[in-house]
């Protein structure tokens, strides 16, 4: 499902030669892959598959990975077959596919990420994906509570080690609160709603909060949609160092087929038909997506650029989860992401300058202004 918006006749010739760059310039690269065969199967892991997408799909990128095939058709004609794994546990659960062996690459959520890297994960972080991803406080419909200190010594749950930890321990902060203000229960989103519906608990802190506001079950009282981006979580693409060291154009390859579904996902005209491709996954509907990305144009959602202010979050998150005991010790994140392989990707495909780069306040860098 596609639709399409009329250009003017100058709109259009660039767009055919973008596309023309995107999706038949691929005689060059067969050239310089000749050298390398990849393997017969590249294992791919999402964790954008929460119980809200457990039906064998994903949500974000991978999701329109999947479907439009951009994999695929990097490697059309080649004996490469790409093995997905939607792993319900989501960022946790790439985590131990990782560390067993039986994943080459895992796009994830920042935080599941920067904890596995700490305990000792080998991996490198080759193609951001989705920024300001939203999470949200919601409580039942009956509640009178409007804000989250009229919560005060009731009972919240949210999972630790997700990455809406940040925003959470960010607006607790902001009203001079801390988790010993409320009894915390420390339970995964779908856990979390079932027993805020169930009334186990008073109010829940999650991502997919609006999934129980579709079902008119829940409402929102607070959500990061009303901060600035910086609040928000990022989900990126990362390859076990020893696949990179053995199949380096390979893992280009992949970083370039990322980078093409962003571009797509971007753009205007496929809106509605990447909100239909995350329903498939959900068991719901694509107005909820339309609802939460209203005025957010996905271009600046689907953003693979290391700029700094993908760098200054993680960061940020390092530090965060050293102080809150998640992680044992800061790391160097500049060592752990590696922009070669994306740096090669956007170049091929001429898309150096679609994207807005942020400085580490989430606003346009100059040069992009």
């Amino acid at each position: 499902m596609q639709t399409s918006t009329p250009a003017s006749p100058s709109g259009v010739s660039r767009r055919a030669a973008l596309l023309t760059l995107l999706f038949c310039g691929l005689t060059g690269g067969r050239a310089r892959a000749a050298a390398e065969t990849p393997p017969a199967v590249i294992r791919m892991g999402s964790g954008a598959a929460s119980a809200s997408f457990g039906r064998g799909v994903s949500g974000g990128v991978p999701g329109w990975v999947v479907n439009q095939k951009t994999l695929e058709q990097e490697f059309a004609g080649e004996n490469a077959t790409f093995e997905w794994s939607h792993i319900p546990t989501a960022g946790p659960g790439v985590n131990e596919a990782l560390a067993s062996g039986s994943l080459d690459f895992g796009y994830y959520g920042d935080f599941p990420a920067l904890i596995g890297r700490a305990g000792g994960l080998p991996t490198k972080l080759i193609v951001p994906g989705q920024r300001g991803s939203n999470s949200a406080l919601i409580v039942p419909l009956d509640s009178k509570a409007t804000s989250i200190r009229d919560l005060l010594g009731k009972r919240i749950a949210y999972q630790r080690g997700r990455p809406w930890e940040l925003a959470f321990t960010r607006l607790l902060a902001v009203n001079n609160l801390t988790e010993a203000d409320f009894q915390i229960f420390n339970l995964t989103d779908p856990d979390g709603q079932t027993a805020l519906l169930a009334g186990g608990v008073d109010a829940e802190f999650g991502s997919d909060t609006i999934i129980v506001d579709e079902k008119h079950a829940a409402k929102t009282i607070w959500s990061t949609q009303s901060q600035p981006i910086t609040w928000r979580s990022t989900a990126d693409l990362f390859v076990t160092d020893a696949f990179a060291k053995q199949y380096p154009e390979t893992t280009k390859r992949v970083a370039k087929a990322f980078v093409r579904a962003a571009y797509t996902a971007s753009l205007d005209e496929n809106r509605d038909a990447v909100f239909a491709v995350w329903a498939q996954g959900s068991g719901g509907n694509s107005a909820r997506f339309a609802l939460q990305y209203q005025g957010v144009p996905l271009r600046e959602s689907f953003v693979p650029l290391i700029d700094p202010f993908l760098i200054q979050h993680y960061r940020d998150a390092v530090s965060y989860t050293a102080k809150a005991h998640l992680i044992r010790k800061p790391f160097n994140v500049e060592e752990w992401i590696d922009p070669s392989f994306l740096k090669a990707a956007l170049a091929e495909l001429n898309l150096e300058h679609f994207w807005t780069a942020l400085d580490v306040d989430g606003q346009p860098l100059p040069s992009a202004r």
